[in-house]
């Protein structure tokens, strides 16, 4: 109706969307909501999630869900996951659902520098004017320590040193995610904590770079898991800027850390974390922030 689109008009404005780009679905949990509507609710969607070009509140006859928009504060702080629209079995099928605002066409999700998620990066700004009161340009980012583990490239094994300056070597956990590493090719080298930066703390040199080695050794892994782990690197000082994630034998699928990294790239870890490297069972993938 026309409150709808107008709510939907006022959360598509540009400067909305950078704050708020995602969108919670918020039902009614009483005796009267059917089961797939109770499924629903409390699930979070990016706002240009294709499932918007299908379909909006109302889902159903009679049905009481609504959206509300969402930043990413509030998906880290609530603990929301981040799903897709095909996860949902909505709308109803004898239902003539009405996409968001007449289907007006696909939401575009404005990037840090205005343009859109899913179109050419938008051209930086021309330079501020000598004099000029802006920050100075964050300076570019280091490459990643480790190889690129999808680049095809064949290289001989790397090598482990296990045992720190003072006698100390990785626990099994860490000599396990050391040992893979190394297989593709990266030395890897336990670090004392003497030789520690003040504030930070970190496990190995992975090719010279202070790198943090972390592992999932529990089952059913998901994206929160693994923005729960990077936060809490972050809240301890920092730790290393590149981080090392071992999720084999945690059921994490390769959907689930890029979700992760989704929902983390809009600016949580801008200028403490450089890169993630995350190892599943059937996948190997390194993410730059």
């Amino acid at each position: 109706g026309a409150y709808g689109n107008g709510r939907r008009a006022q959360m598509t404005q540009p400067a909305v969307l950078r704050a708020r780009p995602y969108w919670e679905i918020r039902g009614v949990d009483d005796s009267r909501t059917r089961p797939t509507h109770k499924a629903a609710h409390g699930k979070v969607l990016r706002a240009d999630d294709p499932f918007w070009q299908k379909a909006s509140p109302p889902f159903g006859y009679q049905c009481r869900c609504r959206v509300i928009s969402r930043s990413e504060v509030d998906v880290q702080k609530r603990g929301f996951e981040v799903v897709e629209g095909d996860e949902l079995d909505l709308p109803d099928e004898d239902f003539d659902a009405k996409p968001m605002l007449g289907g007006a066409g696909p939401v575009a999700v404005p990037d840090a520098n205005g343009g859109s998620a899913g179109a050419p990066p938008s051209p930086p700004p021309p330079p501020s004017p000598p004099g000029g009161n802006d920050e100075p340009p964050r300076p570019p980012r280091p490459p990643a320590p480790w190889h690129d583990p999808n680049d095809g490239v064949e290289r001989p094994p790397g090598r482990v040193v296990a045992i720190d300056a003072d006698g100390k070597p990785f626990s099994p956990l860490e000599q396990a995610s050391a040992t893979y590493l190394a297989a593709k090719g990266n030395d890897v080298v336990k670090l004392a904590e003497r030789h520690e930066e003040p504030g930070r703390k970190c496990d190995a040199l992975v090719n010279g770079v202070r790198t943090e080695l972390k592992t999932f050794d529990s089952p059913n892994a998901t994206s929160n898991r693994v923005v729960s782990a990077l936060q809490r690197s972050i809240k301890a000082g920092g730790q290393a800027r590149n981080v090392v994630i071992d999720a084999r034998g945690s059921g994490l699928s390769r959907a689930e850390a890029g979700r992760a990294y989704r929902r983390l790239l809009p600016g949580l870890t801008k200028g403490r974390i450089d890169h993630v490297r995350i190892i599943g069972d059937a996948f190997d993938l390194s993410f730059a922030f």
